[in-house]
Protein backbone atom coordinates (compact mmCIF):
# COMPACT_ATOMS: atom_id res chain seq x y z
CA UNK A 1 0.00 0.00 0.00
CA UNK A 2 2.17 3.12 1.58
CA UNK A 3 5.50 1.55 1.19
CA UNK A 4 7.07 4.18 3.80
CA UNK A 5 4.06 4.48 5.66
CA UNK A 6 4.88 4.20 9.74
CA UNK A 7 2.62 1.29 11.23
CA UNK A 8 1.42 2.02 14.70
CA UNK A 9 2.30 -0.39 17.21
CA UNK A 10 -0.17 -3.20 17.93
CA UNK A 11 -0.16 -5.71 20.53
CA UNK A 12 -0.26 -8.51 17.16
CA UNK A 13 1.42 -7.99 14.37
CA UNK A 14 -1.19 -9.94 12.29
CA UNK A 15 -3.48 -6.75 12.19
CA UNK A 16 -1.30 -4.72 10.08
CA UNK A 17 -2.70 -6.88 7.10
CA UNK A 18 -5.20 -4.42 7.19
CA UNK A 19 -2.71 -1.53 5.76
CA UNK A 20 -1.99 -4.03 2.88
CA UNK A 21 -5.67 -4.91 1.34
CA UNK A 22 -8.60 -3.06 0.33
CA UNK A 23 -11.94 -4.38 1.25
CA UNK A 24 -10.86 -7.84 -0.99
CA UNK A 25 -9.03 -9.21 2.34
CA UNK A 26 -9.03 -13.06 2.24
CA UNK A 27 -11.69 -14.28 4.15
CA UNK A 28 -9.24 -16.81 5.60
CA UNK A 29 -6.79 -13.63 7.15
CA UNK A 30 -9.97 -12.29 8.65
CA UNK A 31 -10.53 -15.47 10.53
CA UNK A 32 -6.81 -15.83 11.72
CA UNK A 33 -7.38 -12.45 13.07
CA UNK A 34 -10.78 -12.79 15.06
CA UNK A 35 -9.36 -15.75 16.81
CA UNK A 36 -6.83 -13.25 18.60
CA UNK A 37 -7.85 -12.50 22.51
CA UNK A 38 -10.50 -10.28 22.36
CA UNK A 39 -9.13 -7.54 24.81
CA UNK A 40 -5.88 -6.82 22.74
CA UNK A 41 -7.30 -7.72 19.52
CA UNK A 42 -9.87 -4.61 20.64
CA UNK A 43 -7.02 -2.38 21.71
CA UNK A 44 -5.14 -2.91 18.37
CA UNK A 45 -8.81 -1.65 16.17
CA UNK A 46 -9.34 1.41 18.64
CA UNK A 47 -5.47 1.92 17.53
CA UNK A 48 -6.02 1.84 14.01
CA UNK A 49 -8.57 3.98 14.49
CA UNK A 50 -6.75 6.22 15.87
CA UNK A 51 -4.14 6.15 13.45
CA UNK A 52 -6.71 7.01 11.03
CA UNK A 53 -7.82 9.84 12.86
CA UNK A 54 -4.62 11.27 12.98
CA UNK A 55 -3.43 11.07 9.50
CA UNK A 56 -6.46 11.70 8.17
CA UNK A 57 -5.59 14.65 5.99
CA UNK A 58 -2.35 13.32 5.34
CA UNK A 59 -3.45 9.97 3.81
CA UNK A 60 -6.00 11.72 2.11
CA UNK A 61 -3.52 13.37 -0.08
CA UNK A 62 -2.38 9.98 -1.26
CA UNK A 63 -2.86 8.63 -4.74
CA UNK A 64 -4.75 5.43 -3.55
CA UNK A 65 -6.69 7.11 -1.67
CA UNK A 66 -9.52 4.16 -2.23
CA UNK A 67 -7.29 1.56 -0.94
CA UNK A 68 -5.84 3.32 1.79
CA UNK A 69 -9.68 3.85 3.02
CA UNK A 70 -10.10 0.47 3.61
CA UNK A 71 -8.05 0.09 6.65
CA UNK A 72 -10.50 1.10 9.50
CA UNK A 73 -13.26 -0.25 7.91
CA UNK A 74 -11.55 -3.86 8.36
CA UNK A 75 -11.28 -2.29 12.12
CA UNK A 76 -14.95 -1.25 12.24
CA UNK A 77 -15.91 -4.72 11.18
CA UNK A 78 -14.13 -6.54 13.61
CA UNK A 79 -15.44 -4.37 16.58
CA UNK A 80 -18.54 -5.06 15.16
CA UNK A 81 -18.26 -8.51 15.18
CA UNK A 82 -16.48 -8.85 18.59
CA UNK A 83 -19.56 -6.77 19.59
CA UNK A 84 -16.98 -4.71 21.48
CA UNK A 85 -19.78 -1.75 22.50
CA UNK A 86 -16.91 -0.64 25.15
CA UNK A 87 -15.50 1.17 22.12
CA UNK A 88 -18.26 3.81 21.72
CA UNK A 89 -16.08 6.51 23.04
CA UNK A 90 -13.21 5.45 20.07
CA UNK A 91 -16.41 5.08 17.30
CA UNK A 92 -17.50 9.18 18.97
CA UNK A 93 -14.55 10.43 17.89
CA UNK A 94 -14.87 9.22 13.60
CA UNK A 95 -18.01 11.01 14.13
CA UNK A 96 -16.67 14.75 15.31
CA UNK A 97 -13.91 14.33 12.21
CA UNK A 98 -14.35 17.03 9.26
Amino acid sequence: MLSDLQLPNCNHPEVTIFYEYDLSIPVVEVEKILALPRTTLVEDMETIIQDWIARDEFLSQQVSVNYWASFPLHALWILMELDAKETFPTLLQILQQK
